[in-house]
């Protein structure tokens, strides 16, 4: 017998059935047809297995057979067992950890195939004309996909099929390969012509700006296929054609692109690829923890790693938080290793993304970058798995299966018994605390570290701390600090460019009725409206809710209607005023809903236009903006008050990203941080870019608590349209897990979103404890009209 999976799109999310075995055996992983209900679906095998009927629980002629098996879009069983270990850590079913490990898009590309087994004189006319055309194929008939045979004929080919005289199989039919040679694009050497466009056609023709800046961040003749730079710019088939046609793009085969040679490694780069090369060798199943300072050249490491998985006849996978801001690694590694890279992305159309997915089943591409779904690419022999920027949110999955691709990127590393490497300027307090720790158990994470920046890297800024209490105490404030203020000026001055980063959107949080104190709040959600001054209205910037802004107080009909509070746009309004001469753009998901908008404000930025840019985190990661001297960080505590248990590491974080802003050209940075509170931990450290200090600080407030790494959080969020129902769901989950260490239930910070009330609990655990416990006192809690999910590792709380 076997037990099928469905993708819980078409199947739901228990769809597991058990069918009887094909006459042939079949194998954990193999994609199989079978019966459900009236339809007949495709289906993976996960488990394969004898059972006396006694042990069934069911009549053995009540299971059903397998149909057919599609030969070549079986999925590996390293993969199989890889997504049962996610549904056990994430308490998800086993469909919803399966799903990403699927072929993408076959249904439409699946086919049967006739072929003859025997011969009988106990044929019709019509039977000996059909069995015929089989001969005449070769013995195997192929149905065309576009064509499916006549009712009359797909009859006799059943009638042939029941007489043993035909066998019926699926197969997925390929894309035809249409194109002779695929073409890789770079960009033309005359770096003159490109910044002349820029400056003279950026404005008129942002999207192909954008995209010339995003290639202009890559090494010189780095080459991309069409659908990385669609990815990484965010551009579409248009925009990259223009460039061609303007000659600024060119054409190259991709199979002629030549293989960069590898520069010499520093000492400290030798030490720790020579510690990971060597686990590779060994089949070493060693996690490391790569710490290095910003420039100093953990990428090459990582390619010199990949290197030696390749020669040892492995692959390597490398996980990036998004492909768009990973330009540079893709175009390092299509200059080190050429054809032999895949890249995985949302931006691949349904054609492209099960080629690619088909070219790594049969090993054809040794190396596959990704987010974090590429942990579930088809691989089948990886020697290394590396995960960049590791500290990064977004590698949490905030849907089922709710995963960390950290957490699944070792699991998996133990599976193929390979090393991962985590690299990050910044790594995550948990990891960082397991490589200490590792130092005297000796197992775990190895810390690998990398002190010194590479001689080419630009230097660090200097950051400075302003504490904006001071203009409050004076009766003066203001949303620039006089240091900020002249800054600014002799930026501006000197023909340099400025960002100011403020991580809140709209011109204020808030109105306030400064007579009786009204504020307005969104009447689906727990939450004030923001107003915005541009439109006149207030929103909510989470269920989209808008009205106009009004003039007066509905409580006291009071006239002293005010916004209180600071958002980009306001700060956008008082660099226009304070300063006549500069040209200030926006950036933020106000700007980002008219469509090129964000193109536009780049491009005008990159090209002169625009001599200031104000923004939220959407300022503070991607392209390099050369002129940029001055970054000024408007309030530090937007992120800072956030009541969450990382708000502080997350702020850190956030500080030394938008401080790598500045000074990325020739000229030296300077950063200016506004903060109420100018002695924190977060923002001292990364003003002095210390990132031990911050790290000792977070450690000692998590181990009052057991937060991670001194514990594991599971978090419980339930949410309906009636509060008491919600409430009496809560309270009852909390029964059922009364034996562990249980906080809550309580109301989430927003307690209620989009007309659904929302209330939570929390169980914690000790380090490395499974949450088996937390899934087996929950089992078959259904609350009525109540939705309810457990995100177990949580990332946010909020």
């Amino acid at each position: 017998m076997v037990d099928v999976a469905f993708d819980p799109r078409a199947g739901g999310s228990g769809a597991i059935y058990t069918y009887l075995e094909a006459e042939n055996p079949l194998e954990v992983g193999q994609a199989v047809i079978v019966p459900l209900g009236t339809r007949s679906m495709l289906g993976y095998v996960i488990r394969a297995y004898a059972a006396a009927p006694d042990e069934l629980g069911m009549k053995v002629e009540s299971l059903r057979p397998v149909l057919a098996v599609v030969e070549n879009i079986g999925i590996p069983p390293i993969l199989v067992d890889l997504a049962e270990w996610v549904a056990e850590e994430t308490l998800s079913p086993k469909t919803a950890s399966l799903a990403p490990c699927m072929p993408p898009g076959v249904k439409e590309r699946l086919t049967r195939v006739w072929k003859l087994d025997t011969l009988t004189d106990d044929l019709t006319p019509g039977q000996r004309e059909v069995v015929k055309v089989v001969q005449e194929a070769g013995g195997e008939w192929m149905e065309p996909v576009s064509q499916k045979p006549s009712a009359a004929t797909l009859r006799t080919l059943r009638l042939l099929r029941n007489k043993k005289v035909l066998s019926e199989s699926l197969q997925l039919v390929p894309f035809s390969e249409r194109r002779e040679t695929t073409k890789a694009l770079r960009l033309i050497p005359e770096t003159d012509r490109l910044e002349q466009f820029l400056v003279q056609q950026g404005k008129r023709k942002p999207a192909q700006a954008v995209a010339l800046m995003c290639l202009m961040g890559t090494e010189a003749g780095s080459s991309f296929l069409s659908t990385e730079i669609k990815a990484m710019a965010g551009v579409t088939d248009a925009t990259i054609r223009g460039l061609v046609s303007a000659g600024l793009l060119m054409e190259v085969d991709d199979e002629a692109v030549t293989v960069s040679v590898a520069p010499e490694l520093n000492p400290t780069q030798r030490l720790a690829a020579e510690a990971i090369t060597e686990s590779i060798r060994q089949r070493e199943a060693q996690g490391y923890l790569l710490f290095g300072v910003t420039g100093s050249g953990k990428t090459e490491v990582y390619l010199r790693a990949m290197a030696e998985c390749l020669r040892s006849g492995r692959q390597a996978l490398y996980l990036v938080p998004e492909i768009a801001l990973a330009s540079q690694a893709i175009a390092q590694l299509r200059s080190r290793f050429g054809r032999r890279v895949s890249i995985l992305h949302s931006e691949l159309s349904p054609k492209e993304r099960l080629t690619t997915w088909l070219t790594i089943r049969k090993g054809e591409s040794p190396i596959v970058l990704g987010a974090r779904s590429a942990l579930f690419a088809p691989l089948t022999d990886v020697g290394l798995i590396i995960v960049d920027e590791e500290h990064e949110g977004t590698y949490k999955q905030e849907s089922s299966p709710r995963y960390h691709a950290r957490t699944v990127a070792r699991r998996l590393a133990e599976l193929h018994q390979c090393p991962v490497v985590l690299g990050s300027a910044t790594p995550s307090i948990e990891s960082m605390h397991e490589a200490e720790e590792t130092e005297e158990s000796g197992r775990g994470l190895r810390l690998l570290t990398l002190p010194h920046r590479a001689v080419t890297a630009a230097k660090l800024p200097d950051v400075e701390i302003h504490d904006l209490a001071g203009g409050y105490k004076a009766g003066s404030p203001s949303i620039f600090t006089p240091v900020l203020h002249d800054a600014l000026a002799e930026t501006l001055d000197s023909g340099h460019q400025a960002i100011l980063f403020l991580n809140r959107r709209a011109y204020a949080p808030f109105l306030l009725c400064r007579d009786c104190g009204f504020r307005w709040e969104c009447p689906n959600c727990a939450t004030t409206l923001s107003f915005h001054r541009r439109v006149a209205q207030l929103k909510c910037h989470h269920c989209g809710f808008q009205s106009r802004a009004p003039e007066i107080c509905p409580e006291c009909d009071g006239n002293r209607v005010a916004p209180l509070g600071v958002g980009t746009e306001k700060v956008e309004e008082f660099v226009r005023g304070e300063f006549p001469e500069a040209r200030v753009g926006r950036l933020d998901r106000d700007i980002a809903q008219r469509r090129g908008a964000i193109d536009e404000v780049m491009a005008g930025f990159r090209s002169g236009d625009l001599n200031v840019l104000v923004g939220t985190q959407m300022v503070a990661k991607g392209l390099d903006f050369p002129n940029v001297t001055l970054v000024g960080v408007i309030a530090a505590d937007v992120s800072l008050n956030l009541p969450d248990f990382r708000a502080s590491e997350r702020t850190f974080q956030l500080l030394c990203q938008v401080a790598g802003r500045a000074g990325r050209g020739g000229s030296k940075g300077r950063v200016i941080i506004q903060t109420f509170n100018p002695h924190h931990p977060a923002v001292v450290a990364a003003a002095t870019h210390d990132y031990h200090s911050i790290y000792e600080s977070i450690l000692d407030e998590r181990r009052k608590f057991d937060y991670p790494p001194f514990g594991r959080i599971v978090n419980l969020v339930f949410s309906g349209e009636n509060l008491q129902e919600v409430t009496a769901a809560s309270q009852d989950a909390a029964h059922r897990l009364r034996h562990l260490n249980v906080l809550g239930p309580v109301n989430c910070v927003l307690e209620r979103l989009q007309n659904r009330w929302r209330r939570h609990l929390i169980v914690k655990l000790r380090p490395g404890e499974s949450p088996s416990e937390v899934g087996r006192a929950i089992e078959g809690f259904a609350p009525k009209d109540v939705s309810w999910f457990i995100d177990v590792d949580a990332n946010s709380l909020m």
